[in-house]
């Protein structure tokens, strides 16, 4: 199934793990419920617009790419580990933007947001939003960490010029961290450009 140069508005759209659709080109989802139970490799939005509603993945979401999609007061829900949003240039042409979406009821992990605006975004308790500046770089590189996020922190310290900021869910790291989540938010939360939520 193809939903192109099409306007839906209140629509639910069911993506199953492995069904044959591509949202887009040009497709405009207004106030749309997409349920998908989808992984990265099935999961096609390209060059279209979500306004409103809600995208929520019944599936642990792993490293998709939401950079051909402009998505706008979207509500998220479910499980998003490793996932880029936002506007980026070069190979995805500026297709992509994000502005004023929810992820409150969204474990967001290890995910990376460019060319976007940290203030308009909400995201669920239990989360650190490390936000990409040049202090927070300094910062990085120049505390000590713990050896268990050492490895992380080095990547969150890396030069991405159109990036905004990173988010990760604490109770996820410190499980996967063998870490309490006090000592990971004792750790993120001396860094000035850190937001703990």
């Amino acid at each position: 199934m193809e939903i192109c140069n099409e306007t839906l508005v209140g629509e639910t759209i069911n993506i199953d793990a492995q069904d044959d659709m591509i949202i887009g080109p040009g497709a405009v989802l207004n106030e749309c419920l997409v349920v998908s139970r989808a992984t990265e490799k099935y999961l096609r939005i390209v060059n279209s617009t979500m306004s409103g509603g809600m995208f929520f993945t019944k599936v642990r979401l792993m490293n998709h790419r939401w950079h051909r999609i402009k998505l706008y007061g979207v509500t998220f829900k479910g499980k998003f580990v490793g996932n880029d949003f936002g506007r980026l240039g070069g190979v995805y042409d500026n297709l992509g933007d994000i502005r004023d979406c929810n992820f409150v009821d969204a474990s967001v992990h290890l995910c990376r947001f460019f060319q976007c605006d940290l203030s308009t975004m909400s995201f669920a308790p239990n989360h650190v939003v490390i936000q990409h500046t040049r202090s927070a770089q300094d910062e990085l590189t120049s505390l000590s960490w713990p050896s268990e996020v050492a490895g992380l922190v080095r990547i969150f310290a890396e030069d991405y010029e159109e990036l905004s900021f990173y988010v990760f869910d604490i109770s996820v790291l410190a499980k996967d961290k063998k870490l309490s989540e006090a000592q990971v938010r004792e750790a993120f939360g001396r860094l000035d450009d850190a937001v703990l939520t």
